[in-house]
C-alpha cells in the first residue's frame, strides 16, 4: 500500500520571498499612518449626561430579571421599533 501526503495531490505554490515582501511593504504603510480620534464638545456633554442614576440602573435590572422584555407584547414593539428606522 502507498500512502501519499496531503499535498501530493495537490500543487501548492508558495513564493515565501514576494509573500514575505508584500507584508513588509504593509507593515511600512502601515506605520506610516496614523488615527486620531476627536470628540466634539456637544459629545462630551452627551456622553456626561447619559451617565444613569442608580436608581435607574436597579429598575431595568429587575425588569430584564423578571422576564419584563421576553414578553411578546414587547418583542413586537421592539422589533416594530426597528422595522420604522429601516424603512
Amino acid at each position: 500500500m502507498e500512502i501519499k501526503g496531503i499535498n501530493s495531490q495537490y500543487k501548492v505554490y508558495n513564493d515565501s520571498k514576494s509573500v514575505s515582501k508584500n507584508k513588509t511593504e504593509e507593515l511600512k504603510e502601515t506605520k506610516n499612518k496614523s488615527d486620531r480620534l476627536e470628540l466634539s464638545d456637544a459629545a462630551k456633554k452627551l456622553n456626561s449626561a447619559s451617565e444613569m442614576e442608580p436608581k435607574a440602573v436597579e429598575k431595568y435590572r429587575e425588569k430584564v430579571e423578571s422576564g419584563f422584555y421576553n414578553r411578546e407584547e414587547v418583542i413586537e414593539k421592539a422589533a416594530a421599533s426597528i422595522l420604522k428606522e429601516f424603512s
